[in-house]
């Protein structure tokens, strides 16, 4: 459902990579993850690995790339890493709460998305990184 709405976007339809990772706390239930690189290899997985260190509940992430003819070849994790990591400290930042330890409270999507084009000076085509 999130892929269908962000690929009503064109540009975002025929980016190169569209990589996702998500974690999810259902009640009573072990905490659901899952990654997905897009051809990507490796990238779901770094950024997984930041919403697990950041202890990030129900949360999903999705960085896009193009490629622009330039292997960045082992740099292109630690700019994938970089956009996750940036876009939970702009939500930690605009929110400062916390529930259940150090897990965040999220807000719907339309609010964060809001908050993000505004902090950035964004329109809706340039927005890359997101957080649901």
């Amino acid at each position: 459902m999130v892929l269908t709405e962000l690929n009503k976007n064109k540009k975002i339809l025929n980016a190169t990579h569209n990589m996702y990772a998500y974690r999810i706390n259902l009640p009573g239930k072990p905490v659901c993850e899952f990654r997905e690189d897009d051809g990507e290899n490796a990238g779901g997985d770094k950024m997984l690995y930041v919403l697990q260190v950041n202890n990030m509940l129900n949360v999903m992430v999705v960085v896009t790339r193009w490629y622009g003819g330039v292997h960045l070849g082992p740099d292109r994790f630690k700019h994938i890493q970089t956009v996750c990591q940036d876009i939970l400290k702009l939500y930690a930042n605009s929110k400062k709460e916390a529930v259940n330890g150090s897990s965040k409270r999220l807000t719907p999507v339309d609010e964060v998305l809001s908050r993000i084009k505004v902090f950035f000076n964004l329109s809706s085509s340039q927005l890359v990184g997101f957080i649901f």
